[in-house]
């Protein structure tokens, strides 16, 4: 049984937020209760935080979507990634396999509320079961890591090609990883 309310970083608006109270989330059928562990912040939280935003989220939102935590209930116990991004499934996007371009796509952490709290709730279907001993911090990386390497796929990196990586944030440093792992220069 979950607590009725919880530590949460609430997004307020652009260039507000706050750490507060609030209530905790109550799962539906197809959700899965999460204790978090971890959960990164990403350069869409501060690009959402920014005065003007660049990105753009729903006030009173749950920030983070590279969150990590421990199955409390909805699935089978133990550690899990959370995939943030939720297709409808309906549109046409969603039904010629482009979920991803999905036109009424919801976001956890920012359309809908995320893992900067003690709780939180995703659909089963976003779950990313994890090891037993995987490392919750290290593990917010699935998240981000997973685009960098959807990304390396489309730009179709072979051995012996050379990569310019131009940014050395977290993002560019994965893609420069990725690249060097992926026998390039």
């Amino acid at each position: 049984m979950s607590p009725s309310a919880m530590r949460a970083a609430i997004f307020l608006g652009p260039g507000a937020m706050e750490v507060r109270d609030a209530p905790a989330p109550v799962p539906g059928a197809d959700d899965v209760l999460l204790r978090v562990l971890a959960c990164g912040i990403c350069g869409s939280d501060t690009r959402a935080l920014a005065t003007p935003p660049t990105m753009h989220y729903t006030p009173d939102i749950v920030f983070g979507h590279e969150l990590v935590g421990e199955v409390v209930s909805g699935a089978e116990p133990g550690l899990a990634a959370v995939f943030p991004s939720i297709p409808c499934g309906s549109c046409e996007q969603c039904l010629d396999g482009r979920g991803n371009l999905c036109t009424r796509i919801r976001h956890i952490g920012a359309t809908m509320d995320g893992g900067l709290a003690e709780l939180c709730v995703v659909p089963r279907s976003s779950l990313v079961p994890l090891p037993a001993d995987a490392d919750p911090l290290l593990s917010t990386l699935v998240e981000p890591l997973a685009c960098v390497m959807n990304g390396c796929r489309r730009a179709g990196l072979r051995a012996g090609d050379r990569v310019l990586v131009v940014g050395g944030g977290p993002i560019g440093l994965l893609f420069a990883a990725m690249a060097r792992l992926s026998g390039c220069t």
